[in-house]
């Protein structure tokens, strides 16, 4: 929580949850010799059998990236297009099951940029951005110069808060 005289009280909070219930089997052989100076314990068999989850195993904390490092698109003349890299869609979470890695940090993965992860919007009409092709475009008319920015917003997952909106903005610019 943080206090501002101009600003009253600003707080922030995350989090998560996710339960499993179901049927889980494991059979393992235990074999001894000598007072256990020698043993082997193999997994025989191992195997589940989920019947009800809530939440997601991958919960998303942030970008794998900062805001700082995202550059602007600058586009001139007949170059109207530009392709953005899969980084920009690569993502923090945190295994629901497993913790952290080995590291202690966080795992990284590269979500698909679909409007079930993401939600993106341009302030400018003149510019649009196509999923399937990973394609920044821009329609500037008339206008000698098209000024924009496209906004990520990662979409919150069942089982997951966040009282702030995970972003990332691009800054968008086109001229003759």
């Amino acid at each position: 929580m943080k206090y501002a005289a101009s600003q009253g009280r600003t707080a922030s909070s995350m989090g998560a949850i996710y339960m499993e219930i179901g049927v889980y089997m494991e059979v393992n052989f235990l074999a001894q010799a000598l007072s256990g100076t020698f043993s082997y314990n193999p997994t025989l068999f191992e195997k589940q059998w989920p019947l009800y989850s809530v939440g997601v195993v991958e919960n998303v904390c942030d970008y794998a990236y900062g805001q700082e490092s995202v550059k602007d698109i600058k586009m001139k003349r007949d170059v109207k297009t530009v392709r953005l890299p899969d980084t920009y869609f690569e993502m923090q979470y945190l295994d629901m099951k497993e913790g952290l890695d080995d590291n202690n940090e966080y795992f990284t993965k590269v979500y698909d940029d679909s409007d079930r992860y993401f939600s993106i919007t341009m302030t400018n009409p003149a510019f649009s951005y196509d999923p399937e092709t990973n394609i920044v475009e821009v329609n500037p008319g008339s206008e000698p110069q098209q000024d924009g920015e496209m906004i990520i917003t990662w979409k919150s997952q069942k089982g997951s808060f966040n009282t702030k909106p995970i972003t990332r903005k691009i800054s968008l610019h086109w001229d003759n």
